[in-house]
């Protein structure tokens, strides 16, 4: 009984912290992704990618659940970084293995409301708390 209570707290605890980093060349980071899988918050922050006039970077999200189809999480702000809860929606095991993308758009996002320009693609991986 007592090997059985140490294994049950020894046992290593699933990960709720992830990051995806969205590369813009071999070397440089674009984007940094910070997920919590509990609360469903998401961050993203702006590493290296340049604003350019007139466009706007805007983040989504593809799952096995949509078929693959991108969808809209918001536009990524002029000062680099948003803080949203905007996974609530979706399961954990489904945001866990989904695909995100950040791509450039048009000033405002996407017109036809899936990614027009070029996209930075990337998965979650776990991260220490």
């Amino acid at each position: 009984l007592i090997a059985i209570g140490v294994r049950e707290t020894v046992r290593p605890q699933t990960p709720s912290s992830y990051v995806a980093v969205f590369q813009k060349d071999d070397a440089s980071p674009a984007f940094l992704l910070s997920v919590d899988l509990e609360t469903r918050m998401l961050s993203i922050r702006t590493v290296a990618a340049e604003r350019q006039p007139g466009k706007s970077y805007q983040l989504w999200i593809a799952t096995e659940q949509s078929g693959g189809t991108p969808q809209s999480l918001g536009l990524i702000e002029e000062r680099g970084d948003i803080t949203r809860r905007v996974l609530a929606s979706y399961d954990a095991a489904v945001v866990e293995k989904a695909t995100f993308g950040v791509s450039l758009e048009p000033a405002g996002g996407s017109p036809t409301g899936r990614p027009t320009g070029p996209v930075f693609h990337a998965k979650l991986i776990a991260s220490p708390r």
